[in-house]
């Protein structure tokens, strides 16, 4: 079989593993009423956090290339929510107006960078350890 047939097989499985578990993280805070829909953010926070715990490992040990493609584009493409983020902030921006919806934005995007860069420093810091 060609390799393009395992990178597909294994993005799909891994992505549908990742959309369940967004939706199992979005329903543990979807009791919590907020202008901001908490389950993307807490979705958006916690993939960014992993994607960069991940990167770091996936470097140092050098993954496999179906296995980054399943980790990566499979399970972290179908649990991030960027594409319910753009949504989201359509929505908040007509319902709440612009400076609402900015600070969503902001949250997600800098809170985003800021999660990625701390599973980075804590798991260099956590593998140099040893």
């Amino acid at each position: 079989m060609p390799q393009i047939v395992y990178n597909i097989i294994a993005i799909g499985i891994g992505g549908a593993f990742g959309a369940i578990l967004r939706y199992c993280v979005s329903l543990l805070v979807s009791g919590t009423h907020s202008v901001f829909n908490l389950g993307t953010i807490a979705v958006n926070l916690l993939g960014s956090l992993i994607i960069g715990i991940l990167y770091v490992l996936m470097a140092k040990y050098e993954g496999d290339s179906v296995l980054r493609l399943f980790i990566f584009v499979g399970i972290l493409g179908g649990f991030t929510t960027f594409s319910s983020f753009a949504l989201d902030s359509i929505n908040i921006a007509r319902n709440s107006g612009y400076p609402t919806a900015a600070l969503y934005i902001a949250i997600n995007n800098i809170g985003g960078i800021m999660a990625a860069l701390a599973g980075i420093v804590i798991t260099h810091y956590l593998t140099q350890a040893k």
